[in-house]
């Protein structure tokens, strides 16, 4: 009796993934059975019918070769919008400084107001002001 695969050596044998093999052994396309370690086994026997049967699986992909860039002519539409496109930037670009800067600021002012409420914080509250006596006759109604 010939060696049993695991799936992955079988996996290496028909130069395919392990999960390749595991969705032919679920949908029972490839014939494998489980050892006592419940480990899935397969028939070199088995693996090469399934390969026969499978070879747009096992068969390389053919390399095409990458077309060959040819160079545009300068269009002076194109070059136009570029510009105007870089002008745009660079309005853009202006616009983030002057927010980042406006940011800045905002977070020193936060940080000084922030210190202020710390200082104020800090200091012992005034004892409040005793509450005046009430006379029995401020009572009685009118």
């Amino acid at each position: 009796m010939s060696k049993l695969l695991s799936p992955e050596q079988a996996a290496q044998a028909v130069s395919t993934s392990r999960w390749s093999i595991m969705r032919a052994i679920k949908a029972g396309r490839l014939r494998a059975v489980r050892d006592n370690q419940n480990v899935w086994r397969i028939a070199p026997e088995d693996l090469d019918a399934w390969k026969a049967a499978h070879r747009a699986l096992t068969v390389p992909p053919v390399e095409a070769e990458p077309p060959a860039q040819v160079p545009a002519p300068p269009d002076e539409g194109l070059q136009a919008e570029v510009e105007t496109l870089r002008i745009d930037l660079a309005v853009v670009r202006a616009r983030v400084e002057a927010a980042e800067a406006r940011a800045g600021a905002a977070e020193a002012d936060r940080d000084a107001w922030r210190a202020l409420a710390a200082q104020l914080a800090s200091r012992p509250a005034p004892e409040p002001a005793p509450a005046p006596a009430r006379r029995w006759w401020s009572l009685r109604r009118a």
